[in-house]
């Protein structure tokens, strides 16, 4: 299997499990609903947790985003791929940081 074929299917197993990950967050987002209408929760915890959650998932989005964008012919291996990656993450994060250091 060629290095070109490998590093695809890395980040389509990666996709996937990013995409996992999304569904997840929107399943919190459902359940904290729930528990505001069963006045578990404030509504102030709601809108917070709510914030939260829909922050995260736009990080994830623009993530995934940028995976598929990703030219695999530049990468001589895949730990050259994921540092790359991890880079790419790490400065995105920083972008969208209200605290500015």
């Amino acid at each position: 299997m060629s290095l070109h074929t490998t590093l695809h299917r890395f980040l389509d197993i990666l996709t996937i499990e990013i995409e996992d990950l999304e569904n997840d967050l929107i399943d919190l987002i459902q359940l904290a609903q729930q528990r505001l209408q069963r006045r578990e929760i404030t509504n102030y915890v709601f809108l917070e947790n709510r914030s939260l959650l829909l922050n995260e998932l736009a990080c994830l989005k623009t993530v995934v985003s940028t995976l598929r964008g990703l030219d695999t012919s530049r990468y001589v291996d895949i730990k050259d791929m994921v540092a790359d990656v991890e880079q790419r993450i790490h400065k995105h994060s920083l972008d969208l940081s209200l605290i500015h250091i």
